[in-house]
């Protein structure tokens, strides 16, 4: 169903109207103010299960703000990695989150 010119013209005002009316049942509260008390609230509950754990262990920070990424070995030569890089696209477009791309590298390096 279209929405054409006209009906436009009435339709906004009442979304406003209907948007903010009171609901007795609802101790006068419109119909925005309960979803955005539903929101409220569903954040409480969020922060009550993932918030911080003041009894728990802190993490180790480091002082100078550098990321230490370990070496690790791989068991491919360096031709082999041009061919890789070749023939596989990190940047390619993926349906599944990367998970296929990543896949097509470890059989490449796994045979």
């Amino acid at each position: 169903m279209e929405i054409e010119g006209d009906q436009k013209f009435y339709l906004i005002p009442w979304t406003g109207a209907w948007i903010n009316h009171s609901i007795c049942t609802a101790d006068n509260l419109s119909p925005l103010q309960l979803w955005m008390e539903g929101i409220l609230q569903a954040n409480e509950d969020v922060d009550e299960l993932y918030g911080i754990d003041y009894e728990g262990p802190l993490p180790e920070v480091e002082e100078d703000g550098d990321v230490s990424v370990p070496t690790i070995s791989t068991s491919i030569t360096e031709d082999e990695f041009e061919d890789l890089c070749l023939m596989i696209d990190p940047m390619a477009t993926s349906h599944n989150y990367g998970i296929d791309i990543y896949l097509e590298v470890l059989h490449y390096v796994s045979q």
